[in-house]
């Protein structure tokens, strides 16, 4: 079958392919072959052409995925850091030691305004750690 003898809505179809390098290269050889007997769609298969390169340079950066997944990466390390913060400062008043067959409390009981301090701390934490797990999911 010759270029001449394809119906110009084929070559539409085929066009986009063409257009986007992508076409075998018969399908390229038959699609140039109708251009250069029809102007008129020579200068449509054109226009497409140009509207390919456009929207190629308009189109998400190359490193787009790369980026979002380092993004991605950086929230989960740092909701991990507001989880390790939160519970051990929760935890840490509540600690305690054997000493000469009694449990001694670490703070509770011994230093209340440093658990105090340290509570505050842990539910800053906790806060934090909420905040961040509703960005991330």
């Amino acid at each position: 079958m010759t270029a001449a003898a394809v119906h110009p809505d084929v070559i539409r179809d085929l066009a986009p392919l063409y257009a986007a390098g992508e076409a075998s290269p018969a399908t390229a050889a038959l699609v140039e072959a109708a251009l250069a007997g029809d102007p008129a769609l020579a200068r449509e298969v054109d226009g497409l052409r140009r509207a390919v390169r456009l929207a190629a340079t308009l189109g998400p950066p190359a490193d787009l995925e790369a980026r979002a997944l380092g993004e991605v990466r950086r929230a989960v390390r740092r909701r991990s850091w507001a989880l390790a913060l939160a519970i051990f400062f929760t935890a840490l008043p509540l600690s305690f030691v054997f000493e000469h067959g009694q449990v001694t409390y670490f703070m509770l009981r011994d230093a209340t305004p440093v658990a105090v301090v340290a509570l505050a701390v842990g539910l800053a934490g906790w806060v934090w750690y909420a905040r961040l797990g509703r960005r991330v999911g």
